[in-house]
């Protein structure tokens, strides 16, 4: 699964927020079956245009890209 946490910019170690529920879990069967089965992993995010761009690995086989588009 994926969740996402904000931490402070001037203080690092200091957690500002988190999800209560992950962004991404694995659910597509490419996703499901592969090298490391069952597991979404995240490696970028663009946010450009008030869209969100996640980029991830799925079952350690495969890339995927997550789109949100906002509200």
């Amino acid at each position: 699964r994926v969740g996402a946490a904000l931490f402070s910019k001037v203080d690092p170690t200091r957690l500002i927020a988190r999800a209560e529920l992950p962004l991404l879990v694995p659910s597509e069967p490419w996703e499901l079956a592969g090298r490391v089965p069952r597991v979404v992993f995240a490696s970028g995010l663009v946010i450009t245009g008030g869209k969100w761009y996640l980029y991830y690995g799925g079952a350690d086989t495969y890339v995927g890209l997550a789109l949100h588009l906002g509200e």
